[in-house]
């Protein structure tokens, strides 16, 4: 049975799921927001059984029937006692250690089963992707962190981003987040301010963006002409509806697939969405790669098919455990 860890509305997941069906393979879906307690647990030189009782749907998730593992997104959450309230602040967090050892037990389980992706490599640090990247051979755009005022040895146009991950957040007097933005490094400058951790990177003119899947080895690239609409320049996930981008599928050279295999097998990713830029020189310029990366908007109009792919990779493991 394959196994598959996602979140509760992730499209991906439902589409990938219809082919699973269509070639009646069985699998078990866990959604981040579910709530598992323990149900029964035996280790002996004869023996292992470890069952959780999923409280959201009533279902047993058994270990022993799992043989294959696809990680999408989210967690196996262990309901603990240490979540209660107490006035006994030690006793409670080592009541949550204890859980937290019977979790990372059950993914580090999941982990040695065949699988595509993992728990464990969700997330990236950006800045060391971009390091690797450099070292493989990619391109990459200037890039600068500073932490405090604007460096004055900076002119010209850059662009900024989080270090991490996309910051939203939501107040009564409005929404606010940090999405990629151009700015203009003389007026940052004679703003004379001071800024918490900052990265900049120096701006591509760009021919278009380029978004990869990537899954074990094989890529399917898209062009995305963002430059023909001000709304998506800087950043094509600003989606135009008036009208919206051209997208087509795009080979990408050798020599860049070469470096991104190896980029990827540097990370020990073995899948992900990567964002890359096409300037006007014809040069391939990498941006970053997101491991549990949206692929539907490559998939569709490039008819790649990418959700009967991802099956297909889960059905020739369970076929091999079978």
């Amino acid at each position: 049975m394959v196994l598959i860890i996602t979140s509760e509305k992730d499209t991906s997941t439902n589409h990938i799921i219809d082919w699973l069906i269509y070639f009646g393979i069985n699998f078990i879906r866990v959604n981040g927001e579910d709530q598992f307690r323990l149900s029964s647990f035996e280790l002996s030189n004869e023996c292992f059984e470890c069952k959780l009782l999923n409280t959201t749907s009533g279902d047993i998730l058994d270990l022993n029937k799992i043989s294959a593992v696809w990680y999408r997104r989210g967690d196996i959450a262990i309901l603990n006692e240490g979540k209660q309230k107490s006035d006994f602040a030690e006793v409670l967090s080592f009541i949550r250690q204890e859980y937290q050892i019977l979790h990372d037990y059950i993914m580090t389980y999941l982990e040695s089963l065949p699988r595509l992706d993992s728990y464990y490599r969700r997330s990236v640090n950006k800045i060391n992707v971009l390091y690797i990247a450099r070292s493989v051979g990619l391109l990459i755009p200037p890039t600068y962190l500073f932490d405090g005022k604007f460096p004055e040895s900076l002119s010209g146009s850059y662009i900024t981003k989080s270090v991490c991950e996309v910051f939203n957040y939501e107040t009564s007097e409005g929404y606010y987040s940090t999405p990629t933005t151009m700015i203009d490094a003389d007026t940052i400058q004679l703003q004379e301010q001071s800024y918490s951790l900052s990265k900049v990177q120096k701006l591509v003119e760009k021919e278009c963006d380029v978004r990869i899947f990537y899954l074990r080895g094989i890529l399917y690239g898209m062009a995305i002409m963002s430059q023909n609409n001000e709304k998506s320049q800087v950043d094509f996930r600003h989606y135009p509806n008036d009208p919206p981008n051209r997208n087509f599928p795009v080979q990408i050279p050798f020599a860049t697939v070469y470096k991104i295999r190896k980029l990827m097998s540097s990370l020990n990713l073995d899948s992900g969405s990567l964002d890359l830029i096409l300037d006007k020189n014809g040069c391939f310029y990498f941006l970053e790669v997101n491991p549990v990366g949206q692929f539907g908007m490559t998939s569709g109009p490039c008819n790649y098919y990418l959700e009967r792919e991802i099956a297909r990779d889960l059905i020739k493991y369970e076929q091999i455990t079978s």
